[in-house]
């Protein structure tokens, strides 16, 4: 803690005018009270530190859920081209079948 009183003491021994000493301490007190110190600075970073954890937790969560939301696509993808093959399938017996009855009657 900056000690305005024991600064302006300071500066008036040191051959400051008492005007110049207050001015002095009031100029050095705005300055301090906008640097940050390493504590403020440890603090920012531990808290940044959480923050991020927070975040890369919560990033985790959505690539889970995405690779989740990938397998299900695939499998739908199975099913869709399994069930195209059935019915391409299915259309080639029933078409097969029109021609065995057309062909006899058909010169």
């Amino acid at each position: 803690m900056f000690d305005t009183h024991k600064q302006h003491k300071t500066l008036v021994e040191a051959g400051f005018t008492d005007p110049q000493a207050q001015a002095f301490t009031d100029v050095a007190t705005t300055v301090l009270d906008v640097v940050a110190t390493k504590a403020d600075l440890a603090l920012l970073k531990s808290e940044l530190k959480s923050d991020i954890a927070v975040l890369e937790a919560r990033l985790d969560a959505i690539d889970k859920r995405f690779g989740d939301f990938n397998v299900s696509l695939d499998r739908m993808n199975a099913l869709m081209i399994g069930q195209i093959g059935a019915t391409v399938g299915g259309i080639g017996i029933v078409v097969g079948a029109m021609f065995a009855v057309i062909a006899p009657h058909v010169r």
